[in-house]
């Protein structure tokens, strides 16, 4: 554990610098994440709905 804290602070500027581009990334993807969630529900006899069913059935 001590060798993990001196390599940290020895390194300081490097580990900054991924941290500040792991944070650009996701950044950047929340867009593509956010219009992937929808409201959506499935209504008795459509498709979604029967394999929902399916589903329970089995695993319950």
């Amino acid at each position: 554990m001590e060798f993990i804290a001196r390599l940290v602070m020895k390194h300081r500027l490097a580990i900054g610098v991924c941290w500040l581009m792991t944070l650009a990334a996701a950044f950047m993807s929340v867009s593509h994440v956010t219009g992937r969630l929808s409201q959506q529900f499935s209504l008795p006899g459509q498709p979604g709905y029967i394999t929902n069913q399916k589903i329970l059935s089995r695993y319950s």
